[in-house]
Formats: C-alpha cells, sequence, structure tokens
C-alpha cells in the first residue's frame, strides 16, 4: 500500500387564486413554469393582486405593487441552471460522455469544463445536453459553465479530472465503476481526490483500490452470536485525512515468489496454488517483501477504514446476521480445511 402553507381556512377564498405551476427555479417571476417571465405571467399576478399565493413573489403576504416591479425586472427568458452532470468525473485525456440535467437550458450555444470548450455539444430539450469532456492539463474539479439562450449557468465543481499517471503504478482504471462500489457518496469521495481509482503497483505486480479519506466509528460491532473483547472497546471517533492504496486481494503465492525468490506456504502444489494468498511469512519476513517493493502494512486505521467501506455493522456487508459471513469472506465452515 501507498501513501502515495401558508394555509388558508377559508375555501372561497382558495378558490379565487389561480392554479399555477411553481416558479422555476432560480427565476422569480416565472409563475407559469414556461421558462420565460412574460405576458401570462403578468396576468396570473393581477389576477392575484390584493391576495396571498403563488404571484406573492416577496413573501409579503400580499400580492402588490412590490411584486409587480420584482416581476417586470425578471421580464424575459429566466436563466439557466445546471442542477447535475452526470457522470461527474472522467480521465484527464477527456472523452467522458456526459449529461448536463438542470432547467431552461434550451438554445445552447456552448459548454465550458474548466475553461475548455466541450465537444459533441447537443441541445436535447429545455432541461438536458449531452457533451464530451474536453481533455484537461490538471486533475481536479473543474466548474461547468453553459451559455444558452438565455445567458450562462454555470455549476461549481461539476466535474473532476482524475489524475493521470502515478509514478510507481500502472493506471488500470482511472474512474471509479458504479457498478463496483455502489454508494454514491463513496463513489464521489473517491472522484474528489483527483486520484486514479484502480491501480497496479509496477514493483509487485499487485492490483491496488484506492480509499478515500474519511471518518469512522472505529471499534467492535458484535453480531448475532459474538460479543465484542473488553480490548475492542471504547469505540471511537477516527479520522483519516489522506487517501491511500490498499492491495484488492491478498498477497499471492505467485507475487511473493516473484519477489522473494521463495514460496513460505503450506498449501501448494494445486493447480489455483499461485493464485491463493501466502502464508505461514512472520512479521519480519514481510519487512523484506516492503523493502523490495516500496509497499508497507496498512495501519490498524487504515485497514479498518477500508474494511468497514462505509458501514457501522458487524460485517461490512451491512449485516450483523454471521449466516451471511461465508457469503462474503473464508472462514472455518467454507475454505476445505485450506
Amino acid at each position: 500500500m501507498k501513501s502515495s402553507a401558508n394555509l388558508i381556512a377559508t375555501v372561497g377564498l382558495l378558490a379565487l387564486l389561480p392554479c399555477s405551476p411553481a416558479p422555476a427555479a432560480g427565476c422569480v417571476g416565472d409563475l407559469d413554469g414556461d421558462g420565460v417571465v412574460g405576458g401570462a405571467d403578468l396576468t396570473i399576478l393581477l389576477s392575484s393582486w390584493g391576495l396571498r399565493g403563488a404571484a406573492d413573489l416577496d413573501g409579503s403576504g400580499t400580492v402588490d405593487g412590490s411584486d409587480l416591479t420584482t416581476l417586470l425586472a425578471g421580464w424575459g427568458l429566466c436563466p439557466g441552471e445546471i442542477t447535475a452532470v452526470v457522470p461527474s468525473g472522467g480521465p484527464l485525456a477527456g472523452g467522458t460522455a456526459i449529461t448536463i440535467s438542470g432547467s431552461n437550458l434550451g438554445g445552447v450555444e456552448s459548454v465550458l469544463i474548466g475553461g475548455v470548450p466541450a465537444t459533441s455539444v447537443v441541445g436535447v430539450n429545455a432541461t438536458t445536453i449531452t457533451a464530451v469532456s474536453p481533455p484537461s492539463k490538471s486533475p481536479g474539479a473543474k466548474d461547468v459553465v453553459v451559455t444558452v439562450a438565455s445567458g450562462t449557468a454555470t455549476l461549481a465543481g461539476g466535474f473532476t479530472y482524475v489524475g493521470g499517471t502515478l509514478p510507481w503504478a500502472t493506471v488500470l482504471e482511472a474512474v471509479v465503476d458504479p457498478a463496483v462500489v455502489t454508494d454514491p457518496a463513496l463513489r464521489d469521495a473517491i472522484l474528489a481526490t483527483g486520484l486514479p481509482w484502480r491501480v497496479r503497483d509496477d514493483a509487485s505486480q499487485i492490483e491496488m483500490l484506492l480509499v478515500p479519506p474519511g471518518t469512522y466509528l472505529m471499534g467492535c460491532s458484535p453480531s448475532w452470536l459474538h460479543n465484542c473483547f473488553i480490548a475492542e472497546y471504547i469505540n471511537h471517533e477516527v479520522t483519516l485525512t489522506q487517501p491511500f492504496y490498499l492491495g484488492r486481494h491478498e498477497v499471492t503465492q505467485a507475487q511473493w515468489t516473484a519477489v522473494m525468490g521463495s514460496n513460505p506456504s503450506f498449501f501448494v502444489g494445486a493447480p489455483d496454488s499461485p493464485l491463493r494468498p501466502v502464508e505461514q511469512v512472520s512479521w519480519n519476513m514481510i519487512q523484506g517483501f516492503e523493502a523490495v517493493t516500496g509497499l508497507r502494512l496498512p495501519t490498524e486505521a487504515e485497514w479498518e477504514h477500508a474494511c468497514r467501506a462505509g458501514t457501522t455493522s458487524a460485517f461490512n456487508n451491512g449485516s450483523d446476521d454471521d449466516a451471511t459471513l461465508p457469503s462474503i469472506a473464508w472462514i472455518e465452515s467454507n475454505p476445505g480445511g485450506q
């Protein structure tokens, strides 16, 4: 691993208020929600004069001259608004097909990501634009700026570029796979580091995954059948401030042999032995492996943070039921004595 309501009770009064959609987000005065502040909105406001309702633009409790002034000040096309960019990140080389969602996005003229024009820009409708991310010179979150008929809309940090290379590893997959990391919050945390998600260490050929920084409750979580040892209490909050890479699997017999020249394992001779974890290794022996590869063992806090993966249950599948353990780990009952 490398550290690298105002509720009106009078029914008769309610009947006098015009029925209309809620005003468009970011567009005060668009009472009918069509993306334009115009005559239809003025008609709604005037028909509500002296009453309460959606046309009370300043929230004073009465539709009056102040609301009329507000509406007229916003006359014309509503400004565009970006609410989401999916996917929200991609490699430095660009080429990521993205969908930009929001409101009043009709008549798209350009899309900039980090100040660089995107390509293949298509305005699907007033709420959706598709584009392809351009290359970037540096990793990190970049603003997405869209110019449409009504002006410009910006989503600060809307797209994150992931770093292209590491001096000690080969990048296997730059952007986190949502089919593997299904928790959106965890995906965002990984993406926010700006580092490649899945790599292979060049010195050991070990595949490693990025673990983002975070805060968790460290200590034992009892299962249905097993309580915690006293030494595993008191549970306490731990914060890791730096991301790190952790081996996706245990070190295999083949990986150990390639580095150290011999295999100390007991369970050898089977067709799949090279892919099995190396065993019979002491802490002292591991120091030699680390010296050659430049890797290190995770700290206890790092290991538990990675293993928990955001869960607080006994097992990292979100369950406290011991019967679920064989489906996620090798334990006494399922390895065939090996």
